[in-house]
């Protein structure tokens, strides 16, 4: 059985890739191959959109203020239309 994630998990994780002026905006963010799954669903479960993701590429240098993304590393663009997009969102 798969254990589904928390309101907590799913928080940190949208923390990591929603737009920093405003939450409800269009999201365009990076994140690893770990994390894809519970972005995915962190972002279905803040803003009513669907993540898409494209693959950029392994991590084969230090990225400069990037901390969280280490060397080897296969990371991914993080795509969604963000909350006003969404059904739920401001029309």
């Amino acid at each position: 059985m798969i254990k589904p994630f928390t309101h907590e998990e799913l928080e940190t994780a949208f923390d990591l890739v929603k737009d920093k002026e405003h939450w409800k905006n269009p999201i365009y963010s990076y994140c690893t191959s770990e994390e894809i799954k519970i972005i995915a669903a962190a972002i279905q479960y803040f803003t009513a959109t669907e993540a898409k993701f494209d693959y950029i590429g392994k991590i084969k240098v230090p990225i400069p203020n990037a901390n969280r993304f280490k060397i080897g590393d296969h990371i991914f663009k993080v795509r969604a239309g963000g909350y006003r997009a969404g059904l739920a969102g401001d029309h």
